[in-house]
């Protein structure tokens, strides 16, 4: 999830630089070149826009597959294993016929 947050901040700050540079060459360039480089901002706007889609979508999914497997975890920690009750049966009768030592028949 770390990872996925990263990335998005990778790519926030890849638009902020796109942006900027953007905005720096067209502060010296003719009319025909900004028309240019509009387009070219806007092709990659809309490029960034599209990896943040997927990006959003990959980290849907991840949220919902950690909350079903915490769930699931949860309810089989919630359900007890039927070894280990059937073991712990075993263990409560052979304590019941245990004689205490001073009762033994010395």
């Amino acid at each position: 999830m770390a990872d996925m947050a990263q990335e998005h901040r990778c790519l926030e700050m890849e638009l902020q630089r796109r942006v900027i540079k953007a905005r720096m060459y067209t502060d010296g360039v003719t009319p025909e070149t900004f028309e240019e480089a509009f387009q070219l901002v806007t092709i990659e706007k809309a490029a960034l826009t599209r990896e943040n889609l997927v990006l959003q979508d990959r980290i849907a999914a991840h949220v919902k597959f950690q909350t079903m497997l915490d769930h699931d975890s949860n309810e089989i920690m919630q359900v007890p294993c039927k070894d280990s009750t059937s073991a712990a049966a075993e263990v409560t009768k052979a304590k019941a016929k245990h004689v205490p030592l001073n009762q033994l028949k010395q």
